[in-house]
């Protein structure tokens, strides 16, 4: 009987530790998506279908800038409009990686109707962390902070705070 407390003892403090990385990646994560130029590389939500099935709505990119971009290669760019888009590059008319590109959505049957500048090219997908886009973006609504930040913390904070003022066990 003492094994099996000792055991779910052990297991409840992993179970603790466990969930304080998972709720410090959540954090890093929300921040790192809200954070401009911080780092080379940056990660998005995905909000839309068009690259499915090679990137999913709700997965997390991370976009880094390159000297060039070819042919094939998933990017990340700005429309004229302002809106960011991911897509593969299907043809890079230059020819020598610097556009302009014609890009296509995996999902889509036609080739996008904008040609892509150079310059309106974020970067290369580099990276990607399916289905976490919908945690991240629930860690921002108010229930969100709660239950994936604020109550791990809360219950971290009282287990501790427990465990300094419990007498210790004589044997």
């Amino acid at each position: 009987m003492e094994d099996i407390k000792l055991t779910l003892k052990y297991l409840g403090e992993v179970g603790v530790w466990v969930g304080v990385g998972l709720a410090a990646v959540m954090l890093a994560l929300s921040f790192w998506t809200n954070a401009d130029g911080i780092v080379r590389t940056k990660p998005f939500i995905v909000q839309s279908g068009s690259m499915e099935p090679t990137i999913n709505t709700g997965d997390i990119i991370f976009v880094a800038p390159q000297p060039k971009y070819y042919k094939n290669q998933v990017i990340a760019f700005r429309e004229t409009d302002g809106r960011m888009v991911t897509n593969r590059a299907i043809e890079d008319q230059g020819g020598r990686g610097e556009g302009p590109f014609i890009t296509k959505g995996d999902a889509n049957r036609t080739a996008d109707d904008e040609e892509i500048s150079f310059s309106q090219v974020m970067g290369r997908v580099v990276f990607t962390l399916p289905k976490m886009g919908y945690v991240v973006a629930y860690s921002r609504t108010p229930v969100g902070l709660i239950l994936l930040i604020v109550a791990p913390m809360t219950i971290i904070a009282y287990d501790e705070i427990r465990k300094i003022f419990q007498k210790p066990r004589t044997a």
